[in-house]
């Protein structure tokens, strides 16, 4: 990952102890619904990298890939956040009565118009801004879900209670020395650099 930082020039954050880099691999299944990405959490303790990758879902659930979230979006189509690097795109807030990250910056993604199961990333559709797009858990009821469904309208998501608590414990952590402002890195699977 680090590897494709550099040759696609997003910033590596290096510097002092959980200094966090977050990043997003989205898989080459298009097909929707299903937590086969990558949501990854990396950061400096005295000098050593600790990486660590959790199953999750960068693109909207069945749901809301097969119906609008809203009116404003039933012309749009569905959110899909393109790749490229987010600086300061997101904030710790609350969310459905959960600490998430809340987007205060501006994101791009893919609209999704036709309302079936299949992503389609088709880079004429790509649009820029405020669109909600957070990080927060799933909600599937369960600690481990199955499918994402209405879980992601084009948030990011983890498959696990427990790694979604990981990652904000870490980024609580990283926000008392750094500041409230996370960044995120998005990257397409075949974009990664084979070591």
């Amino acid at each position: 990952v680090i590897a494709t930082y550099q040759r696609l020039g997003y910033p590596v954050f290096t510097n002092g102890d959980y200094n966090v880099n977050l990043c997003g691999i989205r898989s080459v299944n298009r097909d929707s619904n299903n937590f086969d990405d990558i949501f990854c959490l990396f950061y400096r303790i005295s000098g050593s990298w600790h990486f660590h990758q959790f199953p999750a879902t960068l693109d909207p659930g069945l749901t809301y890939l097969q119906t609008p979230f809203s009116p404003q979006v039933a012309n749009k189509g569905s959110f899909i956040i393109a790749p490229g690097f987010y600086r300061g795109l997101w904030s710790i807030g609350r969310f459905k009565n959960r600490q998430a990250l809340l987007q205060v910056g501006l994101v791009r993604g893919y609209r999704d118009k036709n309302w079936n199961n299949v992503l389609d990333l088709d880079a004429r559709t790509i649009t820029q801004g405020n669109y909600g797009i957070l990080f927060h858990p799933h909600f599937q009821g369960v600690k481990v879900a199955r499918n994402v469904w209405n879980s992601s309208a084009g948030c990011i998501v983890p498959q696990s209670d427990d790694d979604f608590e990981f990652v904000m414990a870490i980024c609580n952590r990283s926000s008392r020395i750094y500041g409230n402002r996370f960044s995120f890195g998005v990257l397409h699977e075949e974009q990664l650099v084979n070591i």
